[in-house]
């Protein structure tokens, strides 16, 4: 992965969705079948992994995934019967299984900025492992079968997250819209990585595949990386411009970010994630002296996720606002980096 492709991409998801031949949708599964699931699911990573040596964590009711997840998996597709869900971590934190989830059975490979092949691969090596214990639902016509029509087939999502920070200005609008056609086009689509009452919050998108089924997977690589390719080098072009005609307007967006997130003593996400932009944007042009992985740790570390199991470890009220919690927690990280910048 080259360093130049890190500053336009976040990260790299490529997601497996599988269900367990004979047993109904995760919709209608029984609590003894999503148990079976679990456990079978459960002796499987001992075997890839190593019993005790991956974090696992089981959930019933609710939406307590991040919202990387949400953005693939539609909200509606939830299952809030009280059966026990599973999310299962490698030890190594670039895999993951979700169990009961809108399908049995969903598998991840993860991987910071872009690295699709590396992903793909540690995905495969967990599905693979799955398949020769769990028989998988599919036939010769629709290929594995799957709850969301959206994802039988391959049953292979591949999701990069990327930082446009050019293409989403308002004067580019239209090179915006031009590119989404592209897209769309080639059988990808871009989607906001959280919209907050229809604004995309901190200029992050995902480029993903539209379909599973009737292309293979070696397809939906080519096309999600052709895809890729056509972004960065629209925003490359489009930042080159920014720079050239706002270098001022640009720099104080990312100091202006940096003084909020070192000093704020309440943060909504919206404003929250606008000034990790801001930061993130600094550091791809050179502004700030950081490392875009620390950057991306920080945005991890802003979600609600992050924020429940932080006021969890240090004893905070759990009714306490999240947005009190979020600026205690970037004032923590960004009030020294910004003391030694001065």
């Amino acid at each position: 992965m080259s360093a130049e492709q890190y500053r336009f991409a976040v990260s790299t998801y490529v997601r497996f969705f599988r269900n367990v031949e004979g047993v109904p949708f995760a919709g209608k599964i029984s609590e003894d079948d999503a148990d079976d699931v679990n456990r079978n699911v459960e002796q499987v990573a001992d075997a890839l992994w190593g019993e005790e040596k991956y974090t696992k964590t089981y959930l019933k009711e609710g939406k307590d995934h991040d919202e990387i997840y949400w953005q693939d998996m539609p909200e509606d597709k939830a299952v809030n019967n009280g059966i026990k869900k599973a999310a299962i971590i490698s030890p190594d934190g670039r895999s993951q299984i979700l169990t009961n989830e809108g399908e049995h059975i969903i598998v991840e490979g993860m991987r910071s900025g872009l690295d699709i092949d590396s992903a793909y691969n540690s995905a495969c090596a967990v599905v693979n492992g799955l398949s020769r214990r769990i028989p998988f639902a599919a036939n010769d016509k629709s290929g594995f079968l799957t709850a969301n029509p959206l994802c039988c087939g391959t049953g292979l999502k591949i999701a990069v997250l990327m930082h446009l920070t050019a293409l989403e200005q308002p004067n580019n609008l239209p090179a915006f819209i031009s590119l989404m056609t592209k897209l769309k086009d080639m059988g990808l689509i871009l989607r906001p990585f959280c919209r907050d009452k229809n604004r995309v919050s901190g200029k992050m998108y995902y480029i993903m595949n539209a379909f599973t089924l009737g292309v293979t997977e070696e397809e939906i690589i080519a096309k999600v990386k052709d895809g890729v390719k056509l972004i960065i080098d629209a925003e490359e072009e489009l930042r080159s411009k920014l720079i050239a005609t706002q270098t001022q307007n640009v720099r104080d967006q990312v100091w202006r970010g940096l003084g909020v997130l070192a000093t704020a003593r309440i943060l909504n996400y919206h404003d929250f994630m606008m000034s990790v932009s801001h930061i993130r944007m600094g550091v791809e042009l050179g502004e700030l002296d950081m490392e875009l992985e620390d950057i991306d740790r920080y945005m991890s570390m802003g979600q609600s996720f992050y924020i429940k199991k932080y006021m969890a470890r240090n004893g905070i009220d759990p009714e306490e606002s999240e947005d009190y919690v979020r600026a205690r927690i970037m004032r923590e990280e960004f009030a020294p980096v910004l003391r030694s910048m001065l």
